[in-house]
């Protein structure tokens, strides 16, 4: 099969599109605004980790895990944050220390 990086982007949004729609619209929606609220400092960066862990405190689980895939997105979307060049290794045990994006807040 011949690489196809515009299929990937385009796959990749549609994924994101109906998980920010779909069954964990609710849970989406919650944790940008907790995000917003909790976590938003001028000059601090910030990974989907610290994220998640705001969350397990004062929300359930999403029903899929990617979901927070559409919580950066969204964040981005508002013009409150953006992702940066730099990438950190998770903190979290089931993310088997993938790199992640440091975002910052903007």
């Amino acid at each position: 099969m011949k690489d196809n990086p515009q299929l990937g982007i385009f796959l990749r949004e549609t994924a994101l599109d109906n998980l920010e729609a779909g069954h964990d619209h609710e849970w989406v929606e919650a944790m940008v605004g907790l995000a917003i609220k909790a976590l938003r400092l001028p000059d601090k960066d910030f990974t989907s980790d610290d994220l998640w862990r705001e969350a397990e405190y004062v929300l359930h689980p999403p029903k899929e895990e990617r979901a927070m895939g559409a919580v950066m997105r969204r964040l981005q979307r508002l013009k409150v944050a953006k992702p940066t060049n730099e990438m950190r290794p998770s903190t979290r045990a089931i993310c088997h220390r993938r790199r992640q994006t440091v975002w910052v807040w903007l």
